[in-house]
């Protein structure tokens, strides 16, 4: 928080003690970018030809749990996702008032493959291109992975996936009862007794920090961001509700989803279901 020439901050909400230096307003200072980076008129490092050869090897890259049970995911028609954006945009509202009943097989291919899914192609140079995605990324690189975690979806048995993003399927990880498990990492939210799915959103840091260096962290949690968003609209398109959720014990669920938490660890979840 910025201080006044006296001292004082500027705002009245503001006491003493949160002028205070915290590690969030250190790290937020010393990931800003700076003009005094840069040596104008020298060629930028970031894309570089060597860094540029490091990028196209590394971007858009997934975890491929391909040797797991595989479902194939069949998403509904674009066509049939036909609520305006003014129209979703006016009545959004987070709906907790979930149902005790299944999502689709459908559904939920739909919300996977549409909210986060691949959508064509981004142009990075002559005869070059690498897949886009239907949320924005820092430089293009997407080091989000998805585990959605299956409770009440017809035809898919309950348990742990993993969105394979360039295969269009869900790779089981583990099968049985697990929303105990996930109840109690959320703080025993009421909500998970209705709830159909989940989303837990991870990133792999260095997917992005090899580029952005420490600066990558405001990165990641801003497109998990985007990507919890985009599913949110495509759930709404489908009548069914998405509610984010960041109060959750991150390492119970980093267990149940078999990451480290260092190099691989989670950012943002949602819950979803019927209403």
């Amino acid at each position: 928080m910025a201080k006044s020439p006296q001292g004082v901050s500027r705002y009245w909400f503001v006491e003493p003690s949160d002028l205070e230096t915290r590690l969030s307003q250190d790290y937020h200072e010393a990931t800003k970018t700076s003009e005094f980076l840069f040596s104008f008129g020298a060629e930028d490092p970031k894309r570089s030809p060597a860094m540029m050869e490091i990028i196209n090897a590394v971007a858009g890259k997934s975890k491929n749990y391909g040797y797991f049970p595989r479902i194939n995911l069949t998403p509904a028609t674009w066509e049939n996702l036909d609520t305006p954006i003014g129209t979703l945009i006016k009545s959004r509202r987070t709906n907790r008032k979930l149902l005790e009943k299944p999502i689709t097989l459908e559904e939920l291919s739909t919300l996977l493959v549409y909210g986060a899914g691949i959508n064509g192609a981004i142009g990075i140079g002559e005869n070059t291109s690498r897949d886009g995605r239907t949320y924005p990324s820092g430089g293009g690189l997407y080091p989000l992975e998805i585990y959605p975690i299956i409770l009440n979806v017809e035809g898919v048995e309950e348990g742990v996936y993993h969105f394979d993003v360039r295969n269009q399927c869900i790779n089981c990880l583990e099968s049985g009862d697990v929303r105990t498990k996930v109840k109690e990492a959320y703080l025993g939210e009421k909500m998970l007794e209705k709830a159909a799915v989940c989303f837990f959103v991870t990133a792999i840091f260095k997917r992005t920090s090899f580029k952005y260096g420490e600066r990558a962290y405001r990165l990641v949690n801003i497109e998990a961001g985007h990507l919890i968003h985009n599913v949110m609209y495509v759930g709404q398109a489908l009548g069914l509700s998405i509610i984010p959720i960041n109060g959750f014990f991150d390492r119970r669920l980093e267990k149940l989803i078999n990451v480290d938490g260092i190099e691989e660890s989670i950012l943002y979840t949602a819950i979803g279901g019927c209403v």
